[in-house]
């Protein structure tokens, strides 16, 4: 059970990592685009003197913004999975619980015959 639960805090630790980080990301990305309009305004303004450095800086933002939202993805596609695993570990856990809760009822003959019929599966296995 503490074992569990130490795999749950880890798990949630790393979540909450992932969103800080995903919030981060997604800070930037604003801040980026904020950057981008501004660039967009000031281009027409001043286009006749910067066009060429102007659009040079427009097209690095833009990359940069394309490889931010390629982050974000990565880091949503690592927190399904991170979430996948972490749910499939608590039904393993919680079947594993269950299965020790019914062994321990079973009586003396029921265990025996639990045994074997676990050792024959295994053995088919």
């Amino acid at each position: 059970m503490d074992r569990l639960k130490s795999k749950r805090e880890a798990y949630n630790k790393e979540l909450v990592d992932l969103e800080k980080m995903e919030s981060e990301l997604n800070a930037r990305k604003d801040h980026l685009s904020d950057k981008v309009r501004q660039l967009e305004l000031s281009q027409k303004e001043f286009e006749a003197e910067n066009s060429v450095k102007m659009t040079t800086e427009l097209l690095e933002l833009q990359g940069q913004i394309k490889i931010m939202h390629q982050e974000i993805e990565k880091l949503m596609n690592e927190k399904r999975s991170i979430t996948e695993k972490l749910n499939e570990s608590i039904k393993r856990q919680t079947m594993e619980e269950k299965q020790a809760s019914e062994y321990k009822n079973l009586s003396e003959a029921e265990l025996s015959v639990y045994k074997s019929k676990k050792l024959d599966a295994e053995t088919e296995n």
